[in-house]
């Protein structure tokens, strides 16, 4: 192989290189450091370097699977085994499917160009478009699949038709095109053929990727339906002693005055002692039925009672607005129930799980400004980056939406924000 091919295949597989590393970080949703785009392509330039120089002693198939375990080790790096499986699998695939397409073009085109320079021009334009190929794939990827590896469970749906799709197209490459005949010109029907079965191997990958995106939104979705219906049963609990609360102030005031002629029957027969004691046991009956928060909604006050009392268990202060109330009759019991329990499991889970965070708190703050009510939960957190939103977040965005709200989430200064805003004059959507 003479000067110029090699340096041709230095070129693309430094071209490769850097593509792969920035598509696997965008796989796992941050970008890899810079002495990776350095070492890595060295090392795979060392290992075409091999493949060219000591044919006997590097095999293709061995120089492929080493590029594979490679890739698969920087992977590692910001992803689970599986997911890193897949994502190098992924990276790898499509430039594989690019060059075999360029290379059943460049077959085609090759026998009719005899001269150096017109192979060597044709070579490089080659090379250029296979990078180009590539950059349209991973694109698509990115654009159309966002982020196909941040859902986890299915992954083997991508691994067997990856590997399968790879080991195939390289095949292919080194059966049809690792030796360049330029007096095949009637191999033109073959080569139609190869470019055909290789662009159906390129539908069948982006197939396989929207397959495994459906089966992710549909266990996504299964799982929401599940966490619903356990909210709405904790709700129903929620509810119920609200209405046992509530019969029983009703029955403690039925009584107050009963407890008072007692009290004064004691106090008019000079046993004060006695009308102590017996007032110690009304004082305690009463605190037994006072709730802790006075929202202006029963549910929300019990399950307000429940998250303090957890908060308090785990060592964590909240804090709320003084002249805390919520709108009347607007939004439902249920709704307010998934918004503030998902809000405070969220918030109170971010205070205990890191160390680092000092003093762990919760705010809760409200106000109204015309239409509108705006609700937030503060909390601390981590100095990490904005976690992806979870299934208790995206159930209190579903809740907000229904009420033709947004929520905002923000991260700043170790504080974890979580705002939402309804329209308050509108009736809720039906979103059943």
């Amino acid at each position: 192989m003479d000067g110029f091919s090699v340096g041709l295949n230095l070129a693309s597989v430094c071209g490769q290189g850097v593509l792969h590393l920035a598509f696997v970080g965008r796989l796992a949703g941050q970008p890899q450091p810079v002495w990776c785009y350095l070492f890595y392509p060295a090392l795979l330039c060392s290992l075409a370097l091999w493949l060219n120089l000591w044919p006997a002693v590097g095999e293709p198939l061995l120089v492929w699977l080493l590029d594979l375990l490679l890739l698969y080790a920087f992977c590692r790096r910001q992803l689970p085994e599986a997911a890193a499986l897949a994502a190098a699998l992924l990276a790898l695939c499509v430039p594989q499917l690019a060059a075999g397409l360029v290379a059943s073009v460049q077959a085609m085109l090759l026998p009719w160009y005899m001269t150096v320079e017109w192979q060597r021009l044709l070579l490089g334009g080659a090379v250029g478009l296979a990078l180009l190929l590539t950059v349209l794939g991973y694109w698509l990827i990115c654009r159309f699949f966002p982020q196909p590896l941040a859902e986890g469970g299915q992954l083997w749906l991508l691994l067997l038709p990856g590997l399968f799709l790879l080991a195939a197209e390289y095949y292919i490459l080194q059966s049809a095109y690792s030796v360049v005949d330029t007096q095949a010109v009637g191999q033109l029907p073959r080569h139609l053929a190869l470019l055909l079965l290789q662009a159906l191997g390129l539908a069948a990958l982006f197939g396989t990727l929207w397959a495994y995106q459906r089966v992710c939104r549909g266990l996504q979705a299964q799982a929401a339906m599940t966490a619903l219906r356990q909210a709405a049963r904790a709700q129903q609990v929620y509810v119920a002693e609200a209405e046992a609360r509530y019969a029983q102030t009703r029955a403690f005031r039925h009584d107050i005055k009963n407890h008072l002629a007692v009290l004064a029957g004691l106090l008019r027969e000079g046993q004060a002692e006695q009308a102590a004691v017996y007032l110690q046991e009304v004082q305690k009956a009463g605190s037994a039925l006072t709730l802790p928060c006075h929202t202006g909604n029963a549910p929300l006050d019990v399950l307000l009672e429940d998250k303090l009392a957890v908060a308090a268990a785990r060592g964590v202060p909240v804090e709320l607005a003084a002249g805390f109330g919520l709108p009347d009759g607007v939004v439902s019991d249920f709704d307010w129930c998934v918004i503030f329990a998902n809000a405070l499991d969220n918030a109170l889970t971010a205070c205990c799980e890191h160390s680092e965070c000092a003093e762990p708190f919760v705010r809760i703050s409200c106000g109204r400004q015309g239409d509108f009510y705006l609700l937030e939960f503060v909390n601390s957190c981590d100095a990490g980056p904005l976690p992806p939103p979870g299934l208790g977040l995206t159930n209190v965005r579903t809740a907000a939406e229904k009420y033709h709200g947004t929520v905002s989430i923000s991260k700043q200064n170790g504080e974890f924000k979580l705002a939402l805003l309804l329209n308050i004059s509108l009736p809720p959507d039906d979103i059943s």
